[in-house]
């Protein structure tokens, strides 16, 4: 089993729900209005959707984590292409998750 955390601008909400639905991932966690500073630069978490982080984990085995994994990268490159000039405000990391209880 694997964990992918997912760090994406507020207004992707809707294409990254997109995304699981589309896969038909229905267990996750979703954690909003998250602030801090990266490449893309820095959010305040305020309640502007321009202007704060979403937080999403999502626990899979390995062959949907494998498909996700791939959606989340096309999506990033589908924006960066559409906005070349701007980084794209989408980071996710994947790391081992073992189930405790």
């Amino acid at each position: 089993m694997k964990m992918l955390t997912i760090i994406f601008r507020a207004s992707l909400e809707d294409e990254m729900q997109m995304l699981l639905g589309g896969l038909g991932i229905t267990t996750y966690t979703l954690i909003r209005g998250i602030a801090g500073s990266g490449e893309a630069g820095k959010v305040s978490g305020s309640r502007d959707k321009r202007d704060h982080n979403n937080l999403l984990t999502i626990a899979l085995d390995e062959g949907p984590m494998t498909r996700l994994a791939e959606a989340v990268k096309a999506l990033h490159s589908r924006l960066d292409e559409e906005n070349p000039r701007v980084k794209v405000p989408l980071k996710a990391f994947m790391q081992p998750c073992e189930l405790v209880v």
